[in-house]
Parts: C-alpha cells; structure tokens; sequence
C-alpha cells in the first residue's frame, strides 16, 4: 500500500522533490513514471495503483485542472472517498489555478505561499501511512531511503526493494527498483520459513542471492547519462 500523487508532467520537478521528502519521511509513495515500464497499460496499472493506495495526493495546478488524464485520476479517488466514506483524497494547491468545484470544500496544502509550512501539513496528513519497511542509510557522501515491500502467495513471492540515492554533493538523485519473483519452489520454501516465524530470514536470503548475482555481474551495470530510465534482468538459479 502507498499513496498515489496525481500531477500534470509539467509539475515533474516539484513531484519529485514532493515524493523525496515524503519517502525521507518513512512514507511510500507511487509515482507513474517511477513504476510504469516499456509495455505497460498506463490506464490499467493507475487504476490498479488508485484503488489498492492508501491515499491519493492531488497536485493542483494550471496545467493539471486542464489534463483529461488527471481529472479522470481525480473522479476516480473521489469515487474511492465516497465509497470509503473517509477521507481519501488529499490536495495540493503549486499556482493559482481554478480549484475544481468537488475540492473547494477541502483543505488544502497550499505551496504558493509558505512552502515550509505547506510540506508540513502533507507530512502531517499522511504520517498516518509511515510504513515500518522504510529505512536510512548514510555515509559522508551518499543517503540512501530504502523501501521492501513483500507479496506471496502458495504458488509466488515477489519482494520489491526501492532506493532512493541522495548525493551529498551533487544535486541530482538516483532511484533504482529491484524486483524479486521466486518460482513457486521458492514460494513453499518462503511459507515453511514463515509458519515458524523466519520469513524475515527468507527475505534476507533472497536479497543477499540477488546483491551477489549482481556484483558478480558488473559489466551490465547501467552508466546513468541522462534522466531516462535503464533496466537489466537476471536470472538466479538455486541449488538448495
């Protein structure tokens, strides 16, 4: 579960510095173009990502009031509220946009004004979702935010780990998602450990199998030269 933000690309640069302080804050967040792939229904995937999140943020803006898409993100947590019959939906004010009639009864985060004080009333709105699979590290050059999340099922298991890489000297950071799925073999061997209380072991074996299969692998490592994602796929084979 996480909170989806809903924004007009053109609002990209203020998103990303809103998600990053957010994740700093222990607080998962869904951002489409962190989780859509080559391939992927866009329209599918953010349905999907509305209707299991636990909040939406919406970023209100010239640009977002105007964008079909994001007023079709915005009926869709509206629905959610009411079915719900709680409070969902959470906006954001960036310019002096036209609020929609359905919003003006809310209130808002308002980043025109105080920022400060405007990302404080976010943290507090969602601090409710603080999620206890979010971590720090820190080494006199680099912070890193890290989020695993963990799905099996009888026949599956799928542990998605998200890094957040925050250089201290530059101004620019770099977000990498590894995504984990056992065959069903490693899925029993998931479940036997966690009827006796070890699946915290098992996730801890399988992200210490794929940082190995990786290191041992260092000419597919990705060289970053510009904004555009990169991805690379392993195959890890298991004797035990």
């Amino acid at each position: 579960m996480s909170i989806v933000i809903s924004y007009a690309h053109e609002d990209t640069a203020f998103v990303d510095t809103l998600a990053a302080n957010l994740f700093k804050n222990r607080i998962p967040v869904w951002v489409d173009r962190w989780e859509l792939k080559v391939g992927d229904s866009i329209l599918r995937k953010i349905e999907s990502a509305i209707q299991d999140a636990d909040a939406l943020l919406v970023v209100l803006s010239k640009a977002s009031v105007e964008s079909e898409w994001c007023k079709k993100e915005l009926t869709a947590g509206l629905v959610r509220e009411l079915e719900a019959k709680s409070v969902f939906v959470l906006p954001i004010v960036v310019d002096d946009c036209n609020i929609p009639l359905f919003l003006k009864d809310k209130l808002y985060a308002d980043f025109r004004k105080d920022k400060n004080k405007a990302l404080k009333d976010v943290l507090e709105a969602t601090a409710r979702f603080t999620s206890d699979t979010l971590y720090r590290g820190t080494t006199p050059k680099m912070i890193t935010d890290y989020g695993l999340y963990c799905f099996v099922s009888s026949d599956a298991v799928e542990i998605n780990l998200t890094l957040l890489d925050m250089p201290v000297d530059q101004p620019y950071s770099v977000i990498t998602e590894v995504l984990i799925k056992g065959n069903p073999a490693v899925a029993k061997r998931y479940n036997e450990f966690a009827k006796h209380g070890f699946d915290w072991f098992q996730r801890e074996v399988l992200l210490v199998m794929v940082l190995e299969a990786v290191e041992n692998n260092k000419a597919g490592f990705h060289v970053l030269e510009d904004s555009f994602p990169k991805s690379r796929g392993l195959t890890i084979a298991d004797s035990a």
